[in-house]
């Protein structure tokens, strides 16, 4: 069996979906893909979509939930390592490198290395502002750091 990235997992489950799906989405008989340009696109951006949601979800999360809660602790934990350490680069990563160059380990590696260097540089700025370091604050500006970048990959593919 090949070993496949996960991107191109999802794509394939989203392609073969097209393949049998209604009129004016199936592939011709001749194997060409000239009926899927119109999805093409949006099947790429299948991972980022899922780290805006995880973001949006783990931010909530971390706001909403009391740090006294203690089963909830866990679950806190869980979206607050995913926040610091993971989406922030990895949707970085998606904007600096459009095209599929990198492979799985690669870009975990430097997902997380671009994230703990987002954070870094998050908080020296936000030390300097009237808000200061705090959960809110680092969590906002997380946030809309990981949005910005994703913008970015959005405009990007979609070009």
């Amino acid at each position: 069996m090949i070993a496949l990235d996960i991107d191109e997992y999802i794509i394939y489950l989203y392609r073969s979906a097209i393949k049998h799906g209604p009129e004016g989405t199936e592939m011709a008989e001749n194997g060409s893909t000239k009926a899927l340009d119109k999805t093409r696109w949006p099947a790429r951006l299948i991972p980022l979509w899922i780290t805006i949601a995880a973001t949006i979800f783990g931010t909530v999360v971390l706001l909403a939930l009391q740090h006294t809660a203690f089963p909830l602790v866990y679950v806190r934990f869980i979206f607050g390592s995913m926040i610091v350490l993971y989406l922030p680069g990895y949707s970085t990563i998606l904007a600096l490198f459009p095209r599929k160059e990198l492979g799985s380990i690669s870009m975990i590696a430097l997902s997380i290395a671009t994230s703990l260097a987002e954070v870094s540089i998050l908080g020296l700025v936000l030390n300097y502002t009237p808000w200061g370091i705090t959960l809110t604050t680092i969590t906002l500006s997380l946030l809309i750091a990981t949005l910005t970048s994703a913008v970015v990959v959005i405009i990007r593919k979609k070009e």
